[in-house]
């Protein structure tokens, strides 16, 4: 990733090698870049963790590490290598993994990541819509105002082609129960929500207060809820000097709420203003530019 004048961290993926995974890590630690994204699934999860990894997405591997049958699935992927398929990933990651979920196990691998600080992306807002696959809350969800038409077919044909049945949408809650585990192991967390085109009814900036939500859901409180999407980014790209706090000399970046979202998570949705950069957006101008996104959507073309 890149910031507007250097290198921000480097992102890794599900099918690099073993030894390409280890050659990032070990540039990187050189030229003192973090390196965050997901575990590649020839990689075992404390072994990434002790290599330096700094950010882990989507829970990927974290089931795998807690399995009785650890050792077993995991022969499996290596067989694999890096053609691995993603259905196949999801089957043995999430599916055979978590059937065979060992708390004993889970403590021990919590108690390493949080030793090792790091932190855990889980995005739980693209794992949710999988298992409600044909929920009305999902399908006429008046978000999808704001999409083209083209993509909302899309979205229909995955999730009829889904039908509540995918790895992600049988496990969310026991993942959510995992990340609540290790919340309370000490393990840090951020706020994700794996937001793009391709993942049915994940919305860019409203997801993330489905996201908080959810959060709230697995275990954390309220205002623990709210620092995985403030205050901990701030801490996990070294920003404290600008971001993370309401003082003078820091860049102005604020939501103002009209509810308080200590007392209920999903207040958060009820913002009265934004400051981006210190320039105001009043809830009047955030309406117009609800309007003008809706507008767009409508005449819009995705392929």
């Amino acid at each position: 990733m890149l910031g507007e004048n250097h290198v921000v961290f480097i992102k890794v993926y599900s099918w690099l090698s073993r030894d390409s995974f280890l050659a990032i890590a070990d540039e990187a630690n050189k030229q003192n870049i973090p390196f965050a994204g997901h575990v590649p699934s020839c990689v075992p999860v404390l072994e990434a963790s002790d290599a330096g990894q700094k950010g882990m997405e989507h829970l990927y591997g974290i089931a795998l590490a807690c399995s009785a049958r650890k050792e077993e699935i995991r022969n499996k992927l290596v067989k694999g290598g890096t053609s691995v398929t993603f259905p196949v990933l999801d089957h043995l990651e999430i599916e055979e993994a978590g059937a065979s979920y060992d708390e004993k196990k889970a403590a021990r691998v919590f108690a390493l990541l949080a030793k090792n600080y790091t932190w855990q992306v889980p995005t739980f807002a693209a794992d949710l819509p999988d298992s409600r696959a044909f929920d009305t809350r999902v399908t006429s969800d008046p978000r999808l105002r704001y999409l083209p038409l083209s993509v909302q077919e899309q979205w229909s044909k995955r999730t009829a082609s889904v039908g509540g049945s995918s790895s992600w949408g049988k496990f969310s809650e026991q993942r959510q129960r995992m990340l609540g585990a290790m919340h309370r192991a000490g393990v840090s967390v951020l706020a994700g929500t794996d937001t793009a085109w391709y993942q049915p009814h994940t919305y860019a900036g409203f997801s993330l207060h489905d996201q908080l939500a959810l959060l709230v859901q697995a275990g954390l409180t309220p205002i623990e809820s709210l620092q995985t999407a403030t205050i901990n980014p701030v801490r996990f790209l070294g920003m404290e000097k600008d971001l993370g706090t309401i003082e003078r000399g820091k860049i102005a970046n604020l939501v103002l709420l009209d509810a308080d979202p200590f007392a209920d998570i999903h207040n958060t949705t009820k913002i009265s203003e934004v400051f981006l950069a210190g320039k105001e957006f009043d809830r009047a101008t955030l309406d117009e530019m609800l309007k003008s996104a809706e507008a767009a959507a409508k005449s819009a073309v995705v392929q």
